[in-house]
């Protein structure tokens, strides 16, 4: 019963290991969302994260290879476009319909 119950959305990061390293990346993105993310007047979301790639592959438990692979990717398909710690989300809905992941 338990392993079916989706229980809360915080909950998924405990489950956080059997994620795709991609949606682990962006659902730090989205925790991370009041702290360190302004919304500009066009409506693109403005990180200034204060963590490394080694920094955000600890914590979302991957490897700083596969962490620099997924940013790659989430840059080249217009989700989140990484320059060193500064990340330009262009359409912040993306960001969230990364997040949706069935499991």
């Amino acid at each position: 019963m338990l392993a079916r119950d989706r229980g809360p959305p915080e909950a998924l990061l405990l489950r956080g290991q059997h994620l795709p390293v991609r949606v682990r990346l962006v659902y730090l993105l989205l925790t991370t969302k009041d702290r360190h993310a302004e919304l500009t007047q066009d409506g693109q979301l403005i990180y200034h994260l204060p963590l490394s790639r080694k920094n955000i592959a600890s914590l979302i438990a991957a490897r700083p290879e596969t962490v620099t692979r997924a940013i790659k990717e989430l840059g080249e398909d217009g989700v989140a476009v990484f320059h060193n710690r500064k990340v330009v989300v262009p359409n912040p809905a993306k960001l969230y319909e990364e997040a949706r992941v069935e499991m």
